[in-house]
C-alpha cells in the first residue's frame, strides 16, 4: 500500500503536467479492469490446482467455480462435490460481500438438508475454531490478506501466483477431515427420504 509519502509523490508527479496527468487518470479507471483481469487468471490456476489434486482421488468430484462467469458478484465461489452429494453438501469458499471481498471457507449445504452431526465439532478439533449457519455446516473467515481481493498486496500474490498453494492445501484439508462424515450422512437422507416414500 502507498504510504502518505509515496501517495503525495504520485498526486505531485501527476500534476506536473498533463501527460502525467491523463496518464493517472487512465491508470485509475483502468484499475477494476486491470484487477478483474488479475482475479480471473488465479482463478483459473486454483481450478487447475484443485483438479490436479482431485484427480489422485478415488471418487468422482466436480467443481463448481461461479466466480470466472461474475467476478464481483455476492455469494460467488469455487465448490468442490461428489456427484453423490447431489450438491446438497459442497466444499470451498465464496465471497460473503460484494466486490469480491469477505470471503469465507468451509462446508456450505443446501438450506433443505439437515445440518451433519459432529462436523462442526470435528472440523473445529482437527481444522480449525469455524462457525454454523443455515447454510453452512462450518465455516470460517479467510485468514488477511485473502479474505479481501481488492487490495495491493493479494492482487500481486494472485499476479505470482502465491497464493494458490494456500487456497488448495487449504480446501483439500477439510476434504480429506470431512469427505467421509459427508458421505455417511448422504446415505442417511436418502434412507430417511425412501422410508418417507414408503410410508406414504
Amino acid at each position: 500500500m502507498f504510504s502518505e509519502e509515496e501517495r503525495n509523490i504520485f498526486i505531485e508527479y501527476s500534476l506536473q503536467n498533463e501527460d502525467n496527468l491523463k496518464i493517472s487518470i487512465n491508470s485509475a479507471l483502468s484499475f477494476r479492469h486491470l484487477r478483474e483481469r488479475i482475479i480471473r487468471d488465479f482463478i483459473e490456476l486454483i481450478e487447475k490446482s484443485l483438479r490436479k489434486e482431485l484427480d489422485e482421488l478415488i471418487d468422482d468430484w466436480t467443481i463448481d467455480n461461479s466466480i470466472k462467469d461474475n467476478i464481483f458478484e455476492h455469494w460467488n465461489g469455487v465448490f468442490l462435490s461428489k456427484k453423490t452429494w447431489n450438491q446438497d453438501y459442497q466444499i470451498g469458499f465464496s465471497s460473503e460481500k460484494h466486490d469480491a471481498k469477505g470471503f469465507i471457507i468451509g462446508v456450505a449445504k443446501n438450506e433443505k438438508v439437515p445440518h451433519i452431526d459432529g462436523l462442526l465439532e470435528k472440523l473445529n478439533n482437527e481444522y480449525r475454531q469455524g462457525s454454523q449457519s443455515n447454510s453452512w455446516n462450518w465455516y470460517q473467515w479467510m485468514d488477511q490478506p485473502y479474505r479481501d481481493w481488492d487490495n495491493e498486496e493479494i492482487l500481486i500474490m494472485m499476479y505470482n501466483d502465491e497464493a494458490t498453494d494456500y487456497f488448495t492445501k487449504h480446501i483439500m484439508t477439510i476434504v480429506r477431515i470431512a469427505s467421509d462424515i459427508i458421505d455417511s450422512q448422504i446415505k442417511t437422507n436418502s434412507a430417511n427420504i425412501k422410508a418417507i416414500n414408503s410410508d406414504s
